[in-house]
């Protein structure tokens, strides 16, 4: 049963404590893990850690059960403090955990050396518990004095229609989206003119508008795929990576691209050109934002009279005279009527809409200005509500002036129930654009936290969860199936830009995760983010890395100088690439981590044998893995990579 809860104010700012919620429930589940299994290891400390999980959990109840219309000011304000104090609890445990596991590997000369600090230790730790249920208890007078948490808590059920209906595809067929016959028509003639020069046509609008499923659709039409019987698909967006670019343009015209991975980009540039050349062929170019771009990328289209066509896609006017389009096509926004197709199709499945209803309806779907993603997620909120004008012009009501489409994404993204938010904004680690494994992701939000046994039905695994969870969201229209596996489950997933947009502003505000690019780098240090994901390439060292720090991706090669202490408190350690080629020293510190992606360029070493809270690992196929892996007995995927 989901449960739908928000702050509403006068100035409809939705405030949740969807974050907090999630830290403080990781924290429970792990202090309880440590009381029960490992109690060895909170030596000293057991009655003040037993007294502190006492206190999380009424705060734990608080936080999921208390919503209170307050002002936005004082609410943010007690979420912030919450949050800064379960943060500082996890800090303090985690800490002294890793610090007494240190000692236990000391051999007995160290230990006696040390030995003051088997006193001093456990001292220092009761005495910051204190502090923090100090703190604890200051939050609670503030929350009585002030009226937070004394509002009327909403509780819906999912109707048994509705509940139905989420188990049907979630995707429309693009031959049947609304709005788009016209155009595709429209784009097609271009294409098929009779000129045999190269010629390129583009698609031109503002973000959410519905370029790229326009693009697709011509892409994937029959009658194009017999006109160009070479076809290639390439994205370029506004973190435009040429090597990424131009091996994506070869995959689509190869069958295999295995002796293309180590090519430069000059060299790759030049196999584009050469599988090209004397063939008739459609390029498409989505996404492209900068004028630089298309001069580095439109050498390797040959243009030998051959009919051959470029189709872009782009926000940016500019790019059309740039590009010397001959009639650039400017998408439309849907009209009244398509606006409310649109919004029926993903809200009864083709079916009609009750007669009492519509005018309401009409009235919610207006607000999105006739934009195809405003409409698409704003319907998967609604189609999650009760079916009753009670229920609908509640949403009316909060959604009455939404007049940008941030605002309308926000609203779906403030509907989520508490547990899929911080799955949802988990999603901002990932680049623009990024097929993301959807096995990998779920073993993330495990590892992290969002997932505990508290969730489980009563035969389901921990992936079962999370499989439902990606579910729900794609039934809202948050996330979108990539590609599909065999036996009909998702494998890859994306999410639109705008929304990917909307999962790092949130995530900065609420100190969950920050995204380092080259333009901001050096004012990571400054945020103290709980996760950094690094999307630059660019020699760069650990003092971004605080050790707050519980998570941290590395999405592109990044020379980084490093030492395995800075990441001692750290649960996730994800490297999409070879960057780390050297094998970390001192490994077996990190005794926290339940996540490992580290693509070593030797051997997998024998301290990975420490990591006794590892449940998932990653690791090269090539290198040798030692024996003494199986001494992990929380280990519950091992994976090769290529």
């Amino acid at each position: 049963m989901y449960k739908y809860t928000y702050f509403v104010t006068k100035s409809n700012s939705l405030v949740c404590a969807e974050m907090v919620d999630s830290v403080v429930s990781f924290l429970l589940e792990n202090l309880s893990r440590l009381l029960n299994d490992e109690i060895q290891l909170l030596s000293g400390v057991e009655e003040k850690v037993n007294s502190l999980c006492n206190e999380l959990k009424f705060i734990d109840i608080f936080l999921k059960n208390s919503e209170g219309k307050r002002s936005d000011k004082v609410v943010k304000e007690v979420v912030s403090q919450i949050r800064d104090v379960a943060y500082k609890a996890e800090d303090v445990i985690d800490t002294y955990v890793a610090n007494i596991a240190k000692h236990k590997r000391r051999n007995m000369p160290s230990k006696l050396l040390h030995f003051k600090e088997r006193f001093t230790v456990p001292h220092e730790v009761n005495v910051e518990i204190d502090k923090i249920k100090s703190h604890i208890d200051d939050i609670y007078r503030n929350r009585e004095r002030y009226g937070i948490g004394r509002g009327e808590f909403q509780s819906q059920e999912v109707d048994a229609i509705t509940e139905s209906l989420r188990e049907k595809r979630r995707d429309v067929e693009e031959q049947d989206i609304v709005g788009l016959v016209h155009d595709s028509n429209v784009i097609i003639q271009q294409l098929k003119e009779s000129d045999l020069r190269l010629k390129v046509v583009s698609i031109i609008g503002m973000g959410g508008l519905g370029k790229t499923t326009l693009a697709r659709k011509i892409y994937n039409n029959n009658e194009v795929k017999e006109l160009f019987p070479c076809c290639a698909w390439g994205y370029l967006s506004n973190d435009y990576r040429p090597k990424e670019f131009f091996l994506s343009l070869l995959k689509c015209l190869r069958s295999s691209t295995s002796n293309c991975e180590n090519l430069s980009e000059v060299d790759l540039k030049k196999e584009v050109a050469e599988e090209l050349t004397e063939k008739k062929y459609l390029i498409v170019l989505d996404d492209i934002w900068k004028s630089q771009v298309w001069d580095d990328v439109k050498g390797a289209f040959p243009d030998d009279k051959t009919g051959s066509r470029i189709l872009i896609t782009s926000r940016i006017n500019e790019m059309t005279h740039y590009t010397r389009t001959t009639s650039p096509y400017y998408l439309p926004v849907l009209n009244k009527d398509e606006s409310w197709e649109l919004f029926c199709k993903k809200v009864f499945y083709g079916e009609q809409c009750p007669f009492d209803l519509e005018p309401l309806g009409r009235s919610i779907v207006e607000n999105c200005k006739g934009l195809p993603l405003a409409i698409v997620v704003l319907a998967g909120l609604v189609a999650k509500k009760e079916k009753s004008p009670r229920e609908w012009k509640r949403i009316k009501d909060v959604s009455w002036h939404l007049t940008e489409v941030k605002d309308i994404l926000k609203l779906s993204y403030d509907n989520l129930p508490l547990e899929l938010k911080p799955c949802f904004l988990y999603f901002g680690i990932y680049p623009e654009d990024y097929e993301i494994k959807v096995r990998e992701v779920i073993q993330l939000w495990i590892a992290e936290g969002f997932i505990t046994k508290e969730n489980q039905k009563t035969t389901e695994e921990l992936e079962d969860v999370g499989d439902r969870y990606l579910d729900d969201m794609m039934d809202r229209s948050l996330v979108q199936v990539a590609k599909w596996r065999s036996d009909g489950g998702v494998k890859t997933c994306k999410i639109h830009d705008l929304l990917r947009d909307l999962c790092v502003s949130e995530g900065r505000s609420d100190k969950f995760l920050e995204v380092c690019t080259e333009s901001n780098i050096n004012t990571i240090s400054s945020i103290n983010p709980r996760r950094l994901s690094f999307h630059c390439q660019l020699h760069c060292d650990m003092k971004y890395v605080k050790p707050c720090t519980r998570s941290v991706f590395f999405f592109l090669q990044t020379n980084m100088d490093y030492d395995v202490k800075s990441f001692e408190l750290a649960r996730v350690w994800h490297s999409e690439t070879l960057g780390f080629s050297a094998q970390p020293n001192n490994l077996k510190r990190m005794i926290h981590v339940r996540y490992l992606k580290i693509l070593f360029g030797i051997d997998l070493p024998a301290s990975i044998s420490c990591l006794w809270n590892l449940e998932t690992l990653y690791v090269l196929a090539a290198g040798k893995i030692s024996s003494k892996i199986w001494k992990l007995k929380r280990l519950r995927h091992l994976h090769e990579c290529e």
